[in-house]
């Protein structure tokens, strides 16, 4: 048993030992190299980015080698890597040009360069250049009054504005053509933005106003990259502007003749013809002129409009190129028609009366017109005054035949001494058209106030009084 025991524990011991030995003598991992898909090229270098792992050291050294269509130009070392740490390389524009393969190798090694350990990865592009791309336009802008026009585009290059180093333009209607070199603006827009224009083409001898003309524009980089666009531009005209215009859109006349009258412009500084137009169905024209200068009024008398119609017209106006229409109506309501004769039965010069009673005054209104008056309302405001028949400040709408009458009576009934006034109002509510009368109200306790005489004023007293004097004279 004493041997057995022994040899058991000698066992487990030899045992231990070769587990710890081969535990110490396991070989180290391969780091790895994770590089980023596809080195990232533009017109100025290319650029190759590595991400270095490896959990059995702190430090690595790396080299990255640079190929040109598989003729090795530049080597970089790396010594002393941290562990997890990113590796970036750059390959110039010069080493290399458009079409030409381009590839990157990074090695990394468990400790220093020339250890058995390494790994390496690579990957590579075909160098190509980012065209520079004309983002916005080419546009037209009129220039002058002679049709001369300016021309602009934008062009973004993703390098970078300074990579673009010129613009060119030609403008062409098939026979005639003009050729540009554009100006560059590389203050305009962010960093990758060039504004090129060109001012004042001037060939207007032979390209016509509004033709349609294949505009043709190209950017250059300094990377070779060329951006192109073609697009179809009509030579710019500026169209009349049409301004102050009488009557004024949705207006209100009261006549039988109304002047219509429109002021035009041309910024060409072209003639103008302009032509007034009743905007019916058919569009009757009511007035011309022609060969009008580029800034001026016309103006023109429609004669025998009607009442409580609405009329349409429109202002036609070309410069030879182009026409523009602006359309206006207004509505005609000859407020003479509607006002009508008013006045009270008894002209006071003022009502005299005690406070707490009651006066009535006859008001009248009169159609002294051919036509019918219709929706007229007679309303009474101050001194605490209703119409009588009523039992209301308003008689509500009635009509009034030609030569119709009606005649109300109107009570007031003030409290409060001192000077009131009583107004009385009829009106169509429907045009806006009012009448107004008013009387002064005078409400006073003296005892000298007597019953009040329809029609007799202190002057009439007077009157009657000096006559009386005379008659009785003549009799002695």
């Amino acid at each position: 048993m004493g041997s057995s025991e022994n040899l058991w524990r000698n066992f487990l011991f030899f045992s231990s030992v070769f587990v710890l030995v081969s535990v110490g003598l396991a070989a180290p991992d391969n780091p790895d190299t994770f590089l980023a898909p596809n080195p990232v090229y533009d017109d100025n270098n290319a650029y190759c980015t590595g991400d270095i792992v490896d959990y059995d050291v702190s430090q690595m050294d790396v080299t990255v080698n640079w190929s040109v269509s598989s003729n090795q130009i530049y080597n970089e070392t790396l010594i002393d890597v941290s562990n997890n740490s990113l590796v970036n390389s750059t390959l110039g524009s010069s080493n290399f040009t458009e079409g030409q393969e381009v590839l990157c190798n990074i090695t990394v090694f468990n400790g220093s360069i020339g250890s058995a350990e390494s790994s390496w990865e690579y990957d590579s592009i075909i160098a190509e250049t980012f065209d520079p791309v004309i983002s916005s336009g080419p546009d037209f802008s009129n220039y002058t009054r002679d049709h001369a026009f300016n021309v602009s585009a934008v062009v973004t290059d993703r390098e970078g504005e300074d990579e673009l180093r010129e613009c060119r333009l030609n403008v062409t209607d098939g026979s005639n053509q003009v050729w540009k070199t554009m100006n560059m603006d590389k203050t305009y827009g962010d960093s990758t933005e060039v504004l090129c224009t060109f001012s004042r083409i001037e060939n207007t001898s032979d390209f016509q106003v509004l033709e349609d003309l294949q505009v043709m524009m190209w950017a250059n980089d300094s990377g070779g990259g060329v951006g192109n666009l073609t697009r179809i531009n009509p030579v710019p005209n500026n169209p009349p502007v049409v301004y102050d215009i009488e009557p004024e859109d949705d207006s209100e006349t009261a006549a039988s003749t109304v002047t219509l009258e429109a002021s035009v412009l041309d910024r060409n500084g072209e003639q103008m013809n302009v032509s007034f137009y009743e905007d019916t169905g058919s569009g009757i024209l009511l007035h011309e002129n022609q060969s009008m200068g580029q800034e001026t009024t016309t103006h023109w008398d429609w004669n025998g409009l009607s009442s409580l119609d609405t009329y349409y017209w429109y202002v036609n106006v070309s410069d030879g190129h182009e026409y523009v229409i602006e359309r206006f109506r207004f509505r005609n309501l000859m407020r003479s028609q509607f006002r009508v004769d008013t006045d009270f039965l008894y002209r006071y010069s003022a009502i005299v009366m005690s406070p707490n009673r009651s006066r009535v005054v006859p008001y009248t209104v009169r159609n002294t017109a051919s036509s019918a008056k219709n929706d007229l309302n007679t309303s009474v405001v101050g001194a605490d005054g209703v119409l009588a028949s009523y039992g209301s400040s308003s008689s509500g709408y009635y009509d009034l035949s030609p030569g119709e009458e009606k005649t109300f009576r109107i009570q007031v009934s003030p409290d409060v001494m001192g000077k009131k006034y009583v107004n009385v109002t009829t009106e169509n509510s429907n045009y806006g058209i009012e009448t107004v009368d008013r009387m002064e109200v005078f409400v006073t306790d003296r005892p000298t106030n007597r019953p009040e005489v329809p029609g007799i004023g202190l002057l009439q007293l007077l009157m009657v009084l000096f006559l009386s004097t005379l008659y009785y004279s003549g009799r002695l």
